[in-house]
């Protein structure tokens, strides 16, 4: 039985009497082993370096059932409709919930008493008007802080359903959380996906 060396990568036996017959083959193959690590490496450096944080603790406020928030946010023009909302005091939180978009199902109730509870000491309010179609299932919400960027990163993804075809309203939402204050000097970003 002759040796042979196997190749990650394309994943075929080499006989060793081909090394005598190609005298270039063991230096390529060397290097591009060394290739594949360092790669490795550097992606790795990377996402350790540069990951942001995801804030676990990010509180979702909802709100939607009962207030029409997208009176207020989807008949804006994609120009002059907001990037997002950052809310740092509770005079500003309370005017969102105006008992004039008061959704019919939920006009019996207090309007007081549907008002999420915040601690501004504590934390801020982001907010992101998204709306999907009629096959979308909702949306995931997640807040990332990069202390190394100083920045506080809200993203709101639209989740895809399974439905080829539909009609109807879709899912819409001010995707309002809760998360903790960051330090001075942050910059607070905003992005959509779609999932």
């Amino acid at each position: 039985m002759k040796p042979e060396i196997l190749i990650v990568g394309p994943m075929y036996p080499l006989p060793r009497r081909d090394f005598k017959e190609r005298p270039g083959l063991v230096p390529r193959l060397a290097m591009r082993a060394l290739a594949s690590f360092i790669g490795l490496g550097i992606a790795l450096a990377v996402a350790a370096s540069g990951s942001a944080a995801e804030l676990t603790d990010a509180k979702e406020l909802g709100g939607d059932e009962c207030f029409a928030f997208g009176l207020r946010f989807s008949n804006q023009t994609a120009g002059s409709q907001p990037d997002g909302l950052v809310i740092r005091d509770e005079t500003a939180f309370r005017k969102l919930f105006d008992p004039a978009v008061m959704r019919q199902s939920c006009a019996g109730r207090d309007p007081e008493q549907l008002v999420p509870k915040v601690d501004f000491t504590t934390n801020l309010v982001l907010g992101l008007w998204s709306a999907g179609t009629c096959a979308d299932r909702g949306f995931r919400r997640t807040v990332q802080r990069d202390d190394a960027r100083k920045t506080l990163t809200y993203t709101v993804v639209t989740l895809s359903g399974t439905r080829a075809a539909c009609m109807g309203p879709g899912p819409e939402s001010l995707n309002l959380v809760a998360a903790p204050q960051p330090p001075p000097g942050y910059e607070v970003m905003f992005r959509r996906g779609r999932e």
